[in-house]
């Protein structure tokens, strides 16, 4: 739009100026008086002329200066590309992004694939691997930490019969001691409820990951390099 403006200005600056030489070559022909007006005609003809060429050089400028701009919005434009193709290039999901089907979830982790090949192929075999293992091991590291949460309550409760026997009056009443029991048996028996809940998602996620792991398999294994 703004080069269509400054053609149809150059066409216009034209005009005027060939009316102006237009003026200079008929004032050969005529008289004194004529001559005279013609002159002044002529006067201001040229100032029309040196408005326009003021004004064509403004647009000129204008014209620059939006070239200028488009050179610094493409060389950001690039540098901001270069950013976001090395970040993809050598970053890692962190997680397993692939399901059974060998489909990729997320924009971004099928950009990384697209860059990466083979290592993105790799990198997710080592999270399959890394969290299946971490789900054999779920029913010893749940019983680690039942263990672990036992120790410290006999623990708190030996240190609090020290206190107790040390300044009695901090004792609580029989009444608050039997509340306190009631709640942690409703806590034990709510524990007891869902436990088997989180037993059965461990499961689901583990039989997910065993049929994900033959296909990251053949991925890593014959995936282009890029």
């Amino acid at each position: 739009m703004v080069f269509k403006r400054h053609a149809s200005r150059n066409i216009f600056c034209s005009i005027r100026i060939e009316r102006s030489l237009g003026s200079v070559d008929k004032g050969k022909f005529m008289g004194i008086n004529e001559k005279n007006g013609a002159k002044e005609e002529l006067v201001e003809r040229v100032i029309e002329v040196n408005e326009c060429l003021r004004e064509e050089v403004r647009h000129v400028k204008e014209v620059e200066m939006m070239l200028k701009t488009a050179k610094k919005v493409f060389l950001a434009l690039m540098i901001l590309l270069i950013v976001v193709l090395h970040y993809l290039y050598f970053s890692s999901p962190g997680r397993v992004v692939v399901n059974k089907n060998g489909e990729i979830y997320g924009l971004t982790n099928k950009a990384r694939e697209a860059l990466q090949g083979k290592k993105f192929w790799r990198d997710q075999l080592d999270e399959v691997r890394q969290e299946i293992q971490w789900e054999e091991f779920g029913i010893l590291r749940k019983a680690a930490n039942d263990r672990t949460l036992e120790k410290i309550g006999r623990d708190t409760n030996r240190e609090m019969e020290k206190y107790y026997r040390r300044y009695p009056q901090i004792r609580s009443s029989k009444a608050e001691r039997q509340a306190e029991g009631m709640r942690g048996q409703f806590d034990h028996i709510r524990w007891i409820r869902f436990n088997p809940v989180f037993e059965e998602i461990r499961l689901k996620r583990f039989q997910e990951l065993d049929m994900i792991l033959p296909v990251v398999q053949s991925k890593a294994e014959y995936s282009r390099t890029p």
